[in-house]
């Protein structure tokens, strides 16, 4: 221990954003010291860039000849009420940990390579102690969060004792632990660009979309995404959602799955994780309500973290993404649906009234929904055919990529309802594929002079506008279900509301109307969109 009243002789000033430990590591290496003098043994062990206690602050001023203010700019306290609330004793949001007494660890202080090797006097900056931060906007590199050499994290981790530095350790462009060169790693420089939540600090006020918010909220919200990505029950939903967000739940690592703080992240998968959650903050609130809704995000998957996220998002998070809402009554269900009525032209389906009301509650809409019809009438079929012989004519005369697009989903349509008739083919066919099956029910199923022929031929015929689109991209080319059914749904807009949105209502119709069905018409199938094994007879007739 240093007597206070005393202060270094060479007293090198501090580079603007370094970090505390780097400034006082070069000051102890100026005046002869392998590692920077502490007030006791005891602060040895502790992160010498988290805030310090005011008498440990004025001691190191008093020491290194600087004042309190600026040796308290270079510790997290400088970010308190920008990126952290206050210093608590253990909890730190988005600040990287480090023990220093244990050098191999799976997280802790990052470092960019090329930094540190063409620094005139290399330094450490405190903005590598931030967990957001995963990329050296100077040189758009990742940065590194361990030795390549040896493993170990970088500087100032395991620096406890000096039996732990190397000899080579005199400047930090070499390994604390194993003494290798950072030079051999250092990638070409780049122009200076930072993006994403990088460009909030130093900002006091953030614009998320619509909405301005203090940067401290905004970097509470960008946590708070974060940790759905990582806590069990909303990460199997991202996991299990659409390319877009379950993409980079794949690409987080088996050890990310295992812990619930981005802290406790390697860069790796924090350089992953944090672009996510800024796009889903980016546009607020529509980015965040289009993300909850893709991955089946609800009210559910925020419980106990309300109070480590804004209140901003919280009152969101319970308007929109709460399945009950006790403020939705008979009353303003049917005030909904006449509005719907009056501005639209019919009554809405039940999808449609809950979005609308932000609503996924159930009580009170027997009273204005009654059970669904499973059975279509032949007046309602025949409007069914005359839908999609218009939407099929409103495709000709519209673009080669939407005629391709309104052909895909027509004729996916057809094929569900010969499979209801008991067809069989592959159930993720190409374009191709389904084509040829639509021809094959076409001689099979469908009889002559009939409507739905009719249909089939001009769906048939008008495949042939796809001739500039080569076979190869034809057997590539799938169908997706979920804009088939969106499709469905639109051609059926006009049948009422009480009837099943579902092809295989047209069972019993579309069989007094020229299609040949295998099973009873009275019967229908137990699930729906099912594809019956082919029979025999079936293989014989598709031969």
């Amino acid at each position: 221990m240093r007597n206070t009243g005393t202060s270094f002789l060479i007293r090198p000033a501090p580079f603007p954003g370094e970090s505390s430990s780097s400034w006082r590591q070069r000051v102890g290496w100026a005046n002869g010291y392998s590692l920077f003098p502490v007030l006791d043994e005891r602060t040895r062990r502790a992160d010498p860039d988290v805030g310090l206690t005011l008498p440990e602050i004025d001691w190191i001023a008093g020491l290194h000849g600087s004042s309190s203010a600026q040796a308290m700019s270079m510790t997290l306290r400088s970010l308190i009420g920008q990126v952290v609330k206050d210093i608590a004793p253990r909890s730190h949001p988005w600040w990287l940990r480090t023990r220093m007494s244990v050098a191999r660890q799976a997280y802790g202080p990052m470092f960019c390579p090329h930094c540190l090797w063409t620094d005139p006097i290399p330094y450490y900056r405190l903005t590598w102690r931030l967990g957001f931060i995963t990329q050296c906007h100077v040189h758009q590199g990742q940065l590194l969060d361990r030795c390549p050499n040896c493993g170990c994290a970088p500087w100032p981790a395991g620096c406890g004792t000096k039996k732990s530095t190397h000899r080579d350790f005199t400047s930090f462009r070499h390994c604390w632990h194993c003494g290798f060169a950072y030079k051999a790693t250092a990638t070409a420089g780049g122009e200076a660009v930072a993006s994403g939540p990088d460009r909030w600090l130093g900002e006091t006020m953030i614009q998320l979309g619509t909405k301005t918010v203090p940067s401290l909220e905004a970097f509470e919200a960008l946590r708070a995404v974060g940790q759905l990505f990582l806590r069990n029950r909303s990460m199997k939903m991202i996991q299990a959602s659409g390319p877009k967000w379950g993409a980079v739940a794949a690409n987080l690592s088996e050890s990310a799955m295992q812990t619930q703080a981005i802290e406790h992240l390697d860069v790796a998968d924090r350089a992953v994780l944090v672009p996510a959650a800024y796009k889903v903050l980016e546009e607020w609130p529509d980015s965040f309500l289009a993300f909850c809704e893709e991955a089946s995000i609800t009210r559910v998957h925020f419980n106990g973290a309300t109070l480590l996220q804004p209140d901003w998002m919280t009152a969101l998070v319970d308007q929109r993404l709460a399945k009950q809402n006790r403020f939705v009554t008979p009353a303003t269900i049917a005030a909904a649906i006449d509005h719907f009525r009056e501005e639209k032209g019919y009554v809405p389906a039940v999808t449609e009234l809950r979005a609308h009301m932000h609503w996924q509650g159930e009580k009170g809409l027997a009273d204005f929904y009654p059970p669904k019809r499973m059975e279509a009438t032949f007046d309602e079929w025949r409007r069914f055919l005359a839908s999609c012989i218009e939407f099929l004519d409103h495709a000709a005369q519209g673009s080669l990529r939407y005629r391709m697009t309104a052909s895909n989903h027509l004729i996916g349509i057809l094929l569900d309802l010969l499979v209801a008739h008991g067809m069989h083919y592959p159930a993720d066919p190409s374009k191709q594929a389904m084509i040829l099956a639509l021809q094959a029910g076409r001689k099979t199923r469908v009889r002559e002079g009939t409507t739905v022929a009719l249909l089939i031929d001009r769906l048939l015929a008008s495949t042939s506008a796809e001739a500039e689109i080569t076979k190869r991209e034809l057997a590539k080319e799938r169908r997706s279900k979920r804009q088939t059914c969106k499709w469905f749904r639109m051609v059926t807009a006009q049948l009422p509301a009480t009837l099943e949105r579902d092809v295989c209502v047209f069972l019993k119709a579309a069989s007094f109307d020229g299609l040949y069905v295998q099973t009873p018409p009275s019967k229908l199938p137990e699930s729906k969109g099912c594809r019956p094994a082919p029979s025999q007879q079936d293989s014989r007739a598709s031969g």
